[in-house]
């Protein structure tokens, strides 16, 4: 019989969020993808994508911006089959946030500094991820965050990237019981060989974030950059049509009332649209 309510009802769950982000404050632009896994999944998730890339014998990293223009390649083969999973089956929940900072109802006096912003913005990103799935649980979380050059302002900033989200974004999440944050930054590689588990999600982040980024632009007609955008198009209209109940969210900012809106058009079609002209020749349909 159990007498200890308290204790029975003490589970943690540990959600490991691997973050990647596109484009730069100079250039009036930034987007964040959010990838986030439960601790009992992570294994699970490495092992089909790990098994997807051996099996297209692609041993090496794969990234959204280095994607070739051979449909028939190694890497487009195990990218396709990557958002594939990705989008059918695999236990995982993602979210893609943009920014115009050039819009005109974009207040930047508001920032003191350039890198402030992208701290904010990438922090919103995440926790509106973690509100969407963990409100009202106990969780641990594990930042595992690409790493990008510092702005030699920011190394004495209280808004340094890792003790800003360690010790004030991530632990601000409202309804959220949180018990612990870890913080893990990788670099352009991703540390391939260091740690290949995380390296591999973060690449799967990556080629997310920037096939969602180019669907929704049209800023590359790159045949494989094409096709792996396709798949990320079909994802974004398929959210938006079954909404609560979708693991996948892409907002952008500002939007209606100068707040968070969904993004709910592409410039790139999904391949089973029947809109000639908009695909790159009619083979492409399925």
């Amino acid at each position: 019989m159990i007498t200890d309510f308290k204790k029975w009802d003490d589970s943690t769950t540990d959600v490991y969020i691997f973050g990647d982000e596109s484009g730069y404050e100079n250039g009036g632009f930034l987007a964040f993808g959010i990838l986030a896994i439960e601790g009992k999944d992570l294994e699970i998730v490495f092992r089909m994508i790990e098994q997807i890339a051996i099996k297209n014998n692609h041993v090496k990293e794969i990234s959204y911006k280095n994607l070739s223009n051979n449909l028939m390649g190694s890497d487009v083969r195990t990218a396709v089959e990557w958002l594939n999973i990705l989008r059918s089956s695999l236990p995982i929940y993602f979210n893609y946030q943009e920014t115009e900072l050039n819009k005109d109802n974009f207040d930047s006096t508001k920032y003191v500094a350039k890198h402030h912003i992208y701290n904010v913005f990438y922090k919103l990103a995440i926790k509106t991820l973690l509100h969407r799935r963990y409100s009202g649980k106990k969780i641990n979380v594990h930042l595992v965050l690409h790493r990008r050059s510092t702005p030699v302002e920011e190394k004495n900033d209280y808004y340094n990237k890792e003790e800003y989200f360690t010790k004030k974004a991530v632990p601000s999440c409202g309804k959220i019981i949180l018990n612990n944050v870890t913080y893990t930054e990788m670099g352009t590689d991703h540390n391939f060989e260091e740690n290949k588990m995380f390296s591999r999600l973060l690449q799967l982040t990556d080629l997310f974030t920037g096939a969602t980024r180019n669907a929704i632009y049209h800023n590359s007609n790159l045949k494989g950059k094409f096709f792996v955008s396709q798949l990320a198009a079909k994802t974004l209209y398929e959210s938006n049509a079954n909404t609560f109940q979708s693991r996948f969210t892409f907002f952008r900012f500002p939007g209606e009332d100068n707040s968070f809106s969904r993004i709910r058009q592409t410039k790139i079609y999904p391949a089973s649209f029947d809109a000639p002209g908009k695909n790159m020749s009619l083979k492409a349909f399925t």
